[in-house]
């Protein structure tokens, strides 16, 4: 079956199921996520940005070549690590 939203990728004769990567479903059509999202719940959650973005201050932010990010710990939430490191961790005073 075709769906009616371009941006849906499986449906069911009333509901979206599957939308494309970039978009959510808000309960009507596939609406699209935050910029550089790539999988996200609303149009303010976003679980997954596209490569080569992480999360740094709850956004999705290009890295640029080469650089490496850890994980803030009790947060999805991502800092850069410093130039030329090839990756780094961050204790529980968010010390790099």
């Amino acid at each position: 079956m075709a769906c009616a939203d371009k941006n849906c990728l499986r449906c069911d004769s009333i509901t979206c199921l599957n939308c494309r990567f970039g978009f959510f479903y808000d309960g009507k059509n596939c609406s699209k996520c935050i910029d550089k999202c790539k999988i996200c719940k609303s149009s303010t959650d976003c679980v997954q940005c596209t490569f080569p973005n992480a999360f740094i201050e709850g956004k999705c932010v290009s890295l640029g070549d080469g650089s490496s990010g850890a994980v803030k710990p009790g947060s999805k939430d991502v800092v850069q690590c410093p130039f030329g490191c090839l990756s780094c961790t961050i204790d529980e005073r968010n010390n790099i």
